[in-house]
């Protein structure tokens, strides 16, 4: 599948490189519809175009004429090259992210004679007509008086260093400065209604609300400032520290988005909530949240690479998905006692981390809440905990010991997958659902163990495996698990990928056997069954793995499978165990060796009291006295042939 979907992906970016443009005049690459063109680019984001660029009114082509009309999607994006742009006065369309990127970028000028767009006053800028809005600029646009909206992302990546906001703007669109790595100058009029730039603080500021709309990397945040607006420094590269003053209560989602220079920032003690992604990619290195955080948003610090140390206040009730996801830094983490719970992905992809203290307030621990935490060697689950979500401490590589509290009653699909250093399991009374691939993968487990008093599972026999003990079907396993001979049947999943499987011996009373039982056990060179009619079973063994390798050998292929010589057509013709390609009937110690391990022991006699007991199939082996008929006359007589032999 996921070659597929690779696959399309390269076809559908080749097929739209492709159909990018129809022909190139001078330079000029262009798209036709109709009788109009389109100027568009050769390759997305990869520089086309450098130098002055005239952009004509019409183009010949193939011997027929057409009108420039349109400025296309990102049309000059990355164009770091370009220094001047000209536009022709048939242009009645242009993208807003059509400039994108052109840092060089230093004059745009619209044909006088355009109906719809102008470069009034030699702004260096393309202005809406009718609507005085500036929907593009570049490094050094000046905006007129008689602008009052300035469009979405209109300097976005541009190489502007200084803005002056005229009295006459009313309207600022979103992430309108973003990405301007050079700006350091960002001030209003004195006489604007609308905004202001008190304290030459460097930013916008809509006066009414005390929002501070836009900063740049000059930015001193004034202490009349009380809400930090959505993307106000979106991606300001420049930006290295930052001082958040007590008067401001929020700081909404993106505020300080891929701020990559910004290393340090302290936030002041009426902060409440601090939005989704609001710090996401930044360069901050530690991070100390106020007492007055009750609230933080998804992904509020996801993806800082250089964060180390995290101190959460006692007082936040509230914490996003994702909000450390992909810290790949992060060493220590200080959390708060009262969260309930410890949220999806919340710290997944956090290699660093080498040990957390769960509070003992959480109920419930998320999907994905700590997967890929490498570091990660040992993990208490309190007492209050009741769930373990999908993926929780998948992949922890470095997990040699895990703790599950006495309240947990569900653990979740590869909660526990690919803990690959994770040796024994003790799974607590209180569980009473347990995904079949929780533990998959867990290659190093070899001791599991399920509470004697717990009324949904066991480990019977010291089986070291997992059995619904109402089905009696055994849903997960290690590489140390004896099958009792009371089981019926063998879970979809239960062995996965356990590479140090090499031999397996099922019991005669199992019947059915799940699909994927024993996917990706590479190393099983046999596998014993004892059931005379061969157990249900399809796809028990399917390996994803290594599939291309010339030298692999599946399961089927190079595993021998031994069943009862009475039983050797049956396993042959079967849809599924004839798959094997080497089936041969194992040889038992005769009447007595009920479990057909080439030995009569005590373990014989436990055998064949199970299969009477319950409903396996009997072969005719366990026939100890040779009437014909097993009953308890064979075990009598059995046991005096142990009793004989001195066991």
């Amino acid at each position: 599948m996921k070659q597929k979907i690779i696959l399309f992906l390269v076809l559908l970016t080749a097929a739209f490189c492709a159909h990018a443009y129809d022909f190139e005049v001078d330079g000029i690459f262009y798209h036709k519809y109709g009788n109009n063109v389109t100027v568009t680019y050769k390759t997305l984001g990869q520089g086309d175009y450098s130098g002055d660029l005239v952009i004509p009114e019409t183009v010949t082509y193939d011997g027929v004429t057409y009108t420039v009309t349109t400025i296309s999607y990102r049309a000059f994006d990355g164009c770091n090259g370009l220094t001047s742009v000209s536009l022709p006065s048939t242009i009645t369309s242009v993208r807003s992210d059509a400039f994108w990127g052109c840092s060089a970028l230093s004059s745009i000028t619209v044909d006088s004679g355009n109906p719809k767009y102008d470069s009034r006053d030699n702004c260096n800028a393309i202005i809406e007509t009718s609507r005085n809005k500036l929907i593009a600029g570049c490094k050094n646009t000046i905006i007129p008086n008689s602008v009052t909206m300035i469009g979405d992302e209109a300097f976005f990546r541009s190489g502007v260093t200084n803005i002056f906001i005229p009295s006459s703007i009313t309207s600022i669109g979103k992430r309108a400065f973003s990405f301007c790595n050079d700006l350091a100058h960002l001030n209003v009029d004195s006489e604007n209604p609308i905004f202001d730039s008190r304290d030459d603080c460097n930013a916008i500021i809509e006066t009414s609300s005390n929002k501070l709309f836009a900063g740049c990397m000059n930015t001193i945040i004034p202490n009349t400032v009380t809400y930090i607006n959505e993307n106000a420094f979106y991606g300001c590269q420049g930006l290295r520290n930052m001082s958040i003053p007590n008067s401001v209560t929020y700081i909404s989602g993106y505020a300080f988005y891929h701020c990559d220079a910004l290393t340090n920032v302290t936030i002041g003690n009426s902060v409440t909530t601090i939005g989704d992604n609001a710090f996401t990619f930044s360069g901050l290195k530690e991070v100390t949240i106020p007492n007055s955080v009750k609230k933080l948003g998804k992904y509020a610090f996801s993806s800082c690479p250089d964060l180390t140390h995290v101190t959460l206040p006692n007082a936040i009730s509230s914490l996003g998905e994702c909000v450390f996801d992909g810290c790949s830094n992060l060493l220590t983490v200080t959390m708060p006692n009262y969260v309930s719970s410890i949220s999806s992905y919340m710290f997944r992809g956090c290699t660093s981390l080498t040990s957390i203290s769960i509070p003992s307030n959480v109920m419930y621990i998320g999907k994905s809440a700590f997967e890929s935490c490498e570091s990660l060697t040992s993990i208490t689950i309190p007492n209050s905990v009741i769930s373990i979500g999908e993926y929780a401490f998948s992949h922890c590589f470095g997990l040699t010991n895990v703790t599950i509290g006495n309240s947990v009653a569900t653990i979740d699909g590869s909660a526990f997958g690919f803990c690959t250093s994770l040796s024994s399991i003790l799974i607590p009374n209180s569980v009473t659902t347990i995904n079949n691939f929780a533990f998959t993968g867990c290659s190093g487990l070899t001791n599991i163990m399920v509470e004697s008093d717990n009324p949904t599972y066991d480990s019977r026999n010291n089986c070291n495996a997992i059995i619904e003990t109402s089905s009696n079907s055994l849903i997960i396993g290690c590489k140390n698990t004896s099958i009792p001979n009371s089981v019926t049947s063998i879970g979809s999943g239960a062995f996965t990928y356990i590479y140090d499987l090499t031999n397996v011996t099922i019991p005669g009373s199992v019947n059915y056997i799940g699909e994927d039982a024993f996917m990706n056990c590479p190393n099983i060179m046999s596998i014993t069954c004892f059931a005379i009619t061969p157990p249900d079973a399809y796809c028990i063994a399917i390996s994803n793995e290594n599939i291309n390798d010339e030298d692999y050998k599946s399961i089927y292929e190079q595993a021998t499978l031994f069943v009862p010589y009475e039983s050797l057509e049956a396993y042959r013709t079967h849809e599924e165990w004839g798959s094997f390609s080497l089936i041969v009937p194992f040889v038992g110690a005769g009447p007595g060796d009920t479990n057909g391990d080439g030995v009569i022991n005590v373990a014989d006699a436990t055998s064949l009291i199970d299969m009477l007991l319950g409903d396996s199939e009997q072969p005719s082996y366990a026939d100890v006295n040779g009437d014909g008929i097993i009953n308890v006359t064979d075990v009598t007589v059995l046991i005096d042939m142990l009793l004989s032999s001195g066991q």
